[in-house]
């Protein structure tokens, strides 16, 4: 069995991630959908109910940002698996969750909700994580980039960096340009390289995965989160990160904005690049493991 393993959900068109540490803690970020929902969320859920057939508590809930396919989900989940929670992040503030009166839920959960400060971040040598769950480090990256100057969520995305037994992982949320620039000025690019990225704004070309993003994190493995809407994930975005590591088949569907005919296109690689889109609208979940010596291994949630 892996020490740590990191699911990557197949919600349709919007983003879960569920964390299983050493020690037992469970960390869910995000869960949320805008599209097909009704064929890829059953699934999740399936799979969510084996993680708590004992205990029904939740370590840790992060909502990256306050857009409803990060968070629709999550009251109708707590409600049917009867979860509670011991603690939970947001970016910005409660009343910026008013879809699906998500901001009613959060203030149920009183003093859980923790807010963040504008522009915040880990000390910049990484010397104390936010939260640590038997070894695994949990460091914020940013979040709340200049709140509330932004119309937009997206940039005040909390953007998580996961470290065990030297494997990391990013965890972006919808982070955007700006996100990562300030991230990449504060920390610096060296410091940011990691073993595995989950791309930002689901594979968005206009938005996220910037150059300066993509040459400081030369991850080894790509996850996408992403269901065949507004154009995710984009072939040219994901053809940038030329320096992943060669794995397993993987074929997965992007968007090809020409030429010769726009469109989405399926895209057999050897490369580590795993997205919830087998097909134009059912996909499946990966998962991360860590094993107890320091392998990592990607694989299924069945894992």
């Amino acid at each position: 069995m892996a020490d740590l393993v990191i699911n990557f959900l197949d919600v349709g068109q919007g983003d879960g991630t569920f964390i299983v540490c050493p020690t037992g803690e469970k960390i869910l970020i995000d869960f949320g959908t805008v599209k097909n929902g009704a064929i890829a969320v059953p699934d999740a859920m399936t799979f969510l109910k084996t993680q708590f057939t004992g205990s029904k508590n939740l370590d840790l809930l992060v909502v990256t940002h306050a857009d409803r396919d990060h968070y629709n989900r999550i009251e109708a989940l707590f409600t049917e698996l009867s979860l509670t929670v011991t603690e939970v992040w947001i970016s910005g503030a409660v009343n910026d969750y008013y879809m699906n009166s998500f901001s009613t839920f959060l203030k149920k959960l009183g003093t859980k909700v923790k807010i963040f400060a504008k522009n915040y971040h880990t000390t910049k040598d990484f010397s104390t994580p936010e939260k640590t769950f038997g070894g695994v480090k949990f460091f914020i990256l940013s979040v709340n980039l200049n709140y509330p100057n932004y119309s937009d969520p997206n940039p005040y995305s909390l953007v998580l960096m996961v470290t065990y037994k030297g494997v990391s992982c990013v965890l972006p949320g919808d982070a955007t340009f700006d996100t990562e620039n300030a991230i990449i000025k504060y920390f610096g690019a060296p410091k940011l390289q990691s073993t595995a990225l989950k791309m930002g704004h689901h594979g968005s070309a206009v938005t996220s995965s910037g150059a300066p993003w993509i040459a400081a994190i030369k991850p080894k493995a790509l996850f996408i989160s992403a269901d065949n809407r507004f154009n995710h994930p984009s072939c040219a975005v994901i053809n940038q990160f030329t320096n992943i590591d060669t794995w397993e088949q993987h074929n997965y569907y992007c968007y090809n904005a020409g030429p010769p005919t726009p469109g989405y296109q399926v895209v057999p690689s050897t490369q580590a690049i795993c997205t919830s889109m087998l097909d134009k609208d059912q996909g499946v979940q990966y998962a991360l493991f860590v094993e107890p010596n320091g392998n990592m291994v990607i694989g299924s949630t069945n894992y």
